[in-house]
């Protein structure tokens, strides 16, 4: 997994590329430590550039989204196109996240 981020004017958007599996979980701590510190007010993950998402992934995002409610920051998902929209649609990820 690549992650690369840019600041919007209203948080930061994650732009991640290439395969998310539980290898990454390290790099997703780190993106939900940015949530606990209420550094965005809304965090953005385009997944656009995704080939592939495992089951661990998946809860990883979940676990994004938790704690970002618990701080009231605003998560949402862009992007997601091809098998990794179906996955997110068989979740249900759109009554979970803000698809934009």
């Amino acid at each position: 997994m690549i992650i690369e981020s840019y600041n919007t004017t209203d948080g930061i958007t994650f732009v991640v590329s290439g395969r998310i599996t539980f290898a990454d979980h390290k790099n997703m701590r780190e993106l939900v430590r940015a949530v606990e510190r209420r550094d965005y007010p809304k965090v953005v993950f385009d997944l656009e550039k995704i080939e592939f998402i495992d089951s661990s992934a998946i809860g990883m995002l979940l676990l994004v989204r938790e704690t970002a409610v618990a701080h009231g920051v605003e998560v949402a998902i862009k992007g997601a196109r091809g098998r990794i929209a179906r996955l997110m649609s068989v979740a249900r990820f759109d009554q979970l996240f803000a698809m934009v």
